[in-house]
This record gives structure tokens, sequence and C-alpha cells, in this order.
């Protein structure tokens, strides 16, 4: 293989490893931004009922996903356990702003998440 045969084989490998570093750059920023929206979403949400369903949403890729007095709340990419520690029954406290819930059982204060969807805000 001549010289200029080899030059333009490493151009033509660095130019597709340089077009995969920023696909996966770009698709991290967007699965942040996913991140971020969502824990807006969810840091807006104001609610103080029981939670009358606990379930992965098969419309919805099967996130995990609560109801609280007829409204529907996504609880997807929450990375605090919380969906995992919640029953149906229990009580939930969450202020609009906020993003602890506390979570009441038997009319008795148990335990507070604070949501965390490992959101890195950077003002993309």
């Amino acid at each position: 293989m001549g010289r200029d045969n080899r030059f333009i084989l490493a151009a033509v490998f660095l130019i597709v490893i340089s077009i995969v570093l920023v696909t996966l750059l770009n698709s991290e920023k967007s699965h942040n931004k996913v991140r971020c929206e969502l824990y807006d979403q969810i840091l807006q949400e104001s609610f103080s009922d029981i939670i009358t369903r606990k379930f992965k949403n098969p419309n919805s890729h099967l996130r995990p996903t609560i109801e609280v007095h007829e409204k529907i709340i996504d609880i997807h990419l929450d990375t605090s356990g919380f969906f995992e520690f919640v029953i149906v029954g229990d009580s939930l406290v969450k202020e609009s702003g906020n993003p602890k819930i506390c979570i009441y059982r038997d009319g008795k204060f148990i335990k507070e998440f604070t949501l965390d969807y490992e959101c890195n805000n950077l003002n993309e």
C-alpha cells in the first residue's frame, strides 16, 4: 500500500471517528435537555392527595407513573428511588417549585424524597 493510500485511509478513519464523537456529544446534550424539561415540569406540579394508582404506563414506553386524585404524574427519569418506595394509598404532599415530596403512610410522615433527574442544566 502506497504512502498516499495510507494517508487517505488515516484521514477517512479520523473523519469517521470525529463524526461518531460529535453525534455522541449531541445525543448527550439532547438527553440532558429532556431530563431538564421533565424536571422543570414535575417541579411546577403541586399536589396533596393519596396515590390511587402506581403503574408502568403501557401507553408511554412503560414509564413509571403514579395517579394522584385523577392527575397522572410521569416519574420517568427520576433517580431518587421515590417510585420504588411509594405504594398505593400513600399520601403525598408536594409544593410547586419544590423538588421535595413528603410521604405519609397510615396518617404518619414516613419519608421525604428530593426528586433527582440528574439534570445538569448548563444553559444549553
